[in-house]
């Protein structure tokens, strides 16, 4: 046995793995759909949605196993994610990579297999979708087709999981944190390190500091995961990696703190950092301080993890303006009244919330131009804040999206509503188009009329494109479904499931036609389907199901079945055991066809061939017949006594012996 190498790229490839967050999860059924329909389209008893952990292969679904993972050092799946294509063993006591693996020379005694790899969207395979036989075979051209298709469906799914996850906790985690921001009694330290714990730690980030600038130097004001003393602490220089961070405004990575001149390499030896990343915080787009993220692993930081950094320094900036300003206002109670305090930091806060914002912000004039827009939608559109100003926002809606947009803006002004909310499209400045969540909130006069409009720009574009993704695998799905039942109507055959626990049974639409049943009244009962069975058959097939059920013990069997009509039909039913992981029967699954016309046709050939027999055998004419190299193949006994040959001799004979014979004797 030959075992499986490790991936080219073993170490990211795991780690990719790791980001899908489905090792070990829940079975569901949708993938259980997937290998179901893989194994009854391929013809097979096993199927599995494998995933190729570091030393184990995990089944996501399984379809004909009774267990949920297999070493990998004796998976078939461990040599298919080698390749890009289809790996498909057709006989694997011919091949010397799994002639003495025990998956073959034992149970389950596999002879066949066939495995698509799951290619992630980055680029490398996660695991595969596999089809296993414990005979040897090949797939027709149509099942590889099908096996391609379903495994682009196993990843759009495993890719939709992975979005909506991180969506979702990034969501919750910044809001989470943006509702801190109105605590007066933020303690910025805490607030590092929760902001830590929330976005940094899927890098590897075990601590922080939050530095400003004082000249060319930057002084710790917040520390997370550090010594206490570390607060105040003075980072002399603009040639450290905070004080380049503040000077450039772009975000640094060191991979490798040992050998990089631009941190200090022995405090950091002293924190255990190996490796850090330095982000600037801005203040009207200009850097005022920077967060130095550190982590106790070499190359802990990439280019994936910029767009957490930037959430993180948006939060710390309006984090630590908070502070500040928070502050400055318990200065102001003491001179200024409590009105007036909580005037100018409502105001203060708003206009801040505004310029950190992660997500796009504008506010709009009645007109339509832009009174002011902040950094981020900026950076969304690709305009400079001067350029924005300058134009309405009609010219940089999508050309579909204007008259929505007109309505919208009519409604406001009318006063109708104060609220609007919708997806649409702008038109960034390099012409390409981006999805954004738009909310819209007006902001009146004293007498009601309209005196601007805040604008809050959500970039949804990744969301569109995946629910684009999802509905094109969706389609892809149905017309996988359609073309199953337009091949069950062809070939006669449908497929059943029978689940133990409830008693209830699925059919496809080929075998309510079978049974003469209309779609619209269900599956029946067990008792019921039974009942279709000729009274002849019936103890034969109801032994057959039971023992299944009871035992696992696959079945195959022709029999009769009486439709409502009257109609007696030839049938044949195929049928296996569902196993749960734990080794249980779930149910039974199998094919059920139509072979009336089949046992007509065999029937009907047989008569012809006694037909053919009796008349070869009573006729007085001589009557042979020659095959295509003029060798007597067949001859009656009237033609062999005109000859005088025997039936031996005139096995030897070709037409030219006796041809030529008769030729001889009419010229005498």
């Amino acid at each position: 046995m030959i075992e499986p190498q490790p991936h080219p790229d073993e170490a990211a490839r795991t780690l990719v793995l790791d980001s899908y967050q489905v090792l070990d999860s829940a079975s569901e059924e949708v993938f259980d759909a997937i290998t179901r329909t893989a194994a009854l389209i391929c013809g097979v008893p096993i199927a599995l949605i494998s995933l190729v952990d570091r030393d184990r292969q995990w089944f996501k679904s399984v379809i004909g196993l009774p267990i949920p993972e297999l070493p990998r050092g004796i998976s078939f799946c461990g040599h298919a994610i080698q390749g890009e294509g289809l790996f498909e063993i057709d006989d694997a006591l011919d091949d010397p990579r799994f002639v003495d693996n025990p998956l073959v020379t034992g149970p389950p005694n596999i002879r066949y297999y066939a495995g698509m790899p799951l290619v992630g969207v980055e680029g490398l395979p996660l695991g595969t979708l596999c089809v296993i036989d414990r005979a040897p075979r090949q797939l027709s051209d149509m099942q590889r087709a099908t096996l391609r298709q379903l495994s682009t469906v196993v990843v759009s799914l495993l890719s939709q999981r992975k979005a909506e996850a991180e969506a979702t906790r990034r969501l919750n985690a910044v809001v989470a944190l943006q509702s801190l921001l109105a605590d007066a009694d933020l303690d910025l330290d805490a607030f590092l390190g929760t902001v830590l714990s929330e976005l940094g730690l899927g890098s590897g980030a075990a601590s922080a500091i939050l530095t400003v600038a004082e000249g060319d130097d930057q002084i710790v004001h917040a520390a997370s995961g550090l010594h206490e003393s570390a607060i105040g602490r003075r980072l002399t220089g603009g040639a450290s990696l905070c004080g380049l961070a503040v000077a450039t405004g772009e975000i640094l990575i060191t991979e490798d703190c040992r050998i990089d001149p631009r941190v200090d390499r022995a405090a950091l030896a002293r924190a255990g950092a190996l490796s850090a990343a330095a982000v600037p915080l801005l203040r009207e787009g200009v850097a005022f301080g920077a967060v130095m993220l550190m982590a106790p692993r070499i190359g802990a930081f990439g280019e994936a993890d910029r767009q957490n950094f930037r959430l993180m320094a948006g939060l710390l900036s309006a984090a630590f303006e908070h502070r500040l300003r928070v502050d400055r206002n318990l200065t102001l109670l003491a001179e200024r009244s409590a009105t007036l305090d909580m005037l100018a930091e409502v105001n203060e806060r708003f206009r801040t919330a505004m310029v950190h914002s992660p997500n796009g912000m504008a506010l709009l004039a009645p007109g339509g131009r832009w009174i002011e827009v902040n950094d981020a939608f900026c950076r969304l559109l690709g305009y400079s804040a001067e350029e924005l100003v300058e134009r309405s926002f009609l010219e940089l809606t999508h050309p579909d999206d204007i008259e929505a947009g007109v309505d919208s803006i009519a409604r406001i002004a009318s006063g109708e509503t104060d609220f609007y909310r919708a997806e649409k499209r702008y038109i960034r400045k390099d012409g390409s188009a981006v999805w954004c969540l738009l909310a819209t909130s007006a902001v009146r006069n004293s007498d009601g009329s309209l005196k601007y409009v805040i604008s809050q720009i959500t970039d949804i574009d990744q969301q569109k494109r995946a629910e684009e993704a999802l509905m094109r695998a969706g389609q892809r799905l149905n017309e996988t479904n359609r073309l199953l039942m337009m091949s069950e109507e062809l070939a006669q055959l449908g497929h059943w499931y029978l689940s133990v626990g409830t008693g209830e049974i699925r059919w496809s639409d080929e075998i309510f036609r079978i049974h003469g049943r209309e779609i619209d009244l269900g599956p029946p009962a067990l008792e019921a389907a039974l009942d279709f069975y000729h009274p002849d058959d019936r103890p034969i097939i109801a032994g057959l199901v039971f023992e299944a059920m009871a035992t696992g013990a696959a079945f195959a069997c022709q029999l009769r079945i009486i439709r409502p009509d009257g109609a007696i039909r030839d049938v044949s039913s195929r049928g296996q055991a569902d196993w749960a992981a734990d080794g249980s029967i779930t149910g039974l699954f199998g094919v059920f066809q139509d072979i009336t016309e089949r046992k007509y046709n065999a029937l009907r050939m047989a008569q012809e061939a006694d037909r053919y027999r009796t008349l070869m055998m009573t006729a007085k004419d001589g009557i042979h017949v020659i095959d295509e190299t003029g060798r007597l193949r067949e001859a009656n006994e009237a033609f062999l006594n005109l000859l005088g040959y025997s039936s031996e001799e005139a096995a030897t004979l070709h037409w030219r012996d006796w041809a030529v014979g008769e030729a001889l004797l009419r010229c005498g």
